[in-house]
């Protein structure tokens, strides 16, 4: 591990990232990093990490080390065996009372959340560290569903599963669809239709693979899935945990995000949000005829969509995972009317979407814009109005860095395509004054994607 640290170029790296909410305030909670390698060793810091929460997006000590670990030897010495020597180089600092070190009486029912943020940042540094590993965001924690309700004779029933959603992509390798993520292990996360339907007062009406909810790239992330249960009795409760359902997985190298987590409920053929705050619900009341929609995240892209192969494209709307409509929307893929791919519509569809790409040019401020924790991200209203946002909405920024920094607009009146950031800004995007990148929406739901 010290060799493969110390052939890793000298520095500091910079990453950053959200849980959407601990469940009881709306307000997001934020990871800080700065990664240093110097020499042989890693040191990871947190400060400026969010306080602990009375919700249950907590973790205790050890979630903070174990993330770095896990990502540092995945990124630089994933085939020997694990051991203490693998983890003697890392260091780490994680702030007492922070959400990612909290103490008594903190709530940590959340822990696998939190870990997984702190994978996904550790993630967005090592990106920069060897770009050659890099590799999308996944569906960001555990997915906690539970159905319950009483038993014919007394007693309750609880159905408690963990959907799996699609993993990110990486140079050459499309995203899994619907799988356990690579920090999680390998076991069962969702029971057979033949399970559920034996033990509980509950039928299990669609198990799929989610159409269109990959994160597009040259290499697109896996897809998530669909899962449709049917209440069968005449009351029971549903009750989410569950992230990345407002701020969903992100892309890399140009990559676009996944879709993002979404846990509803269908009554009478109309959809209804179960809780105000997305993918945390406690205790929804449920009826006879209730449908409980699990549709998970789908992982990250890697590299340009309007760079991946038509044939790749071709053969996932072959598969039924993209329609036709979307290719075209998102890749820029033509189709024959006898189904191959027009390669002369689909060059002028791709360089028709490229140009269409919203710039601006960066301006260095003195201080970084933060609102509470949020990062706020000024855009120039004549450039809101071609993303189609307002203020509060979660757009991205495309610099140097392998990952993109997200932001919260604030729409201003100037006269102009420039978009100032502070030092911190600066360091995330590995960008400089002066510096054209892209601008762009952050989407719960891909083009094309209900």
């Amino acid at each position: 591990m010290r060799s493969r640290i110390a052939d890793c170029p000298d520095g500091d790296y910079f990453s950053e990232g959200y849980i959407e909410s601990d469940g009881s305030n709306p307000e997001p909670l934020v990871v800080r990093l700065k990664l240093t390698i110097d020499g042989d060793s890693i040191q990871a810091d947190f400060t400026g990490t969010s306080a602990q929460t009375n919700g249950p997006t907590n973790c205790g000590p050890a979630m903070a080390f174990n993330a770095v670990g896990t990502i540092v030897k995945a990124f630089l010495d994933p085939k020997t065996p694990i051991n203490n020597g693998s983890f003697n180089p890392i260091s780490v600092t994680a702030p007492e009372k922070s959400f990612i070190n909290a103490r008594e009486t903190a709530p940590c029912g959340g822990m696998a959340e939190v870990k997984f943020l702190i994978d996904s940042v550790v993630a967005a540094a090592m990106g920069q560290v060897v770009p050659e590993m890099s590799v999308g965001d996944l569906k960001g924690g555990a997915n906690h569903i539970h159905i319950a309700g009483p038993r014919e004779g007394g007693g309750t029933y609880i159905h408690y599963e963990w959907p799996a959603g699609g993993t990110g992509a990486s140079a050459g390798v499309d995203g899994s669809n619907a799988v356990r993520s690579y920090n999680e292990g390998d076991f069962n996360s969702i029971q057979s239709a033949e399970t559920v339907e034996s033990q509980y007062p509950l039928r299990v009406e669609r198990c799929e693979v989610r159409n269109g909810g990959c994160g597009d790239g040259a290499f697109r992330g896996g897809f998530g899935l669909r899962r449709d249960i049917k209440v069968l009795d005449e009351t029971a409760m549903l009750s989410v945990l569950s992230e990345k359902n407002v701020i969903p997985p992100y892309g890399v190298a140009g990559g676009n995000n996944g879709a993002a987590n979404r846990f509803v409920v269908v009554r009478n053929g109309k959809l209804i949000q179960p809780s105000d705050v997305p993918g945390k619900v406690s205790g929804f009341g449920l009826q006879a005829g209730d449908l409980v929609r699990e549709e998970t995240a789908g992982g990250g892209g890697f590299g340009d969509p309007l760079n991946r192969d038509p044939a790749l494209v071709a053969e996932d709307v072959r598969l039924d995972y993209l329609t036709a409509e979307q290719a075209e929307a998102r890749y820029g893929v033509v189709f024959e009317s006898g189904g191959g791919v027009d390669a002369a519509s689909t060059s002028a569809r791709r360089l028709s979407l490229a140009s269409a790409r919203v710039t601006a040019t960066l301006e260095a401020s003195n201080e970084d814009d933060i609102d509470g924790s949020r990062r706020r991200i000024s855009v120039p209203r004549a450039m809101a109005s071609d993303l189609c946002i307002v203020d509060g909405d979660l757009v991205e920024l495309r610099g140097n860095a392998i990952a993109p920094l997200r932001g919260w607009a604030r729409v201003v009146d100037v006269a102009n395509n420039i978009i100032s950031l502070g030092p911190t800004g600066m360091r995330l995007l590995d960008a400089d004054h002066g510096d054209q990148l892209e601008i762009r929406t952050v989407q719960t739901a891909p083009e094309g994607v209900v």
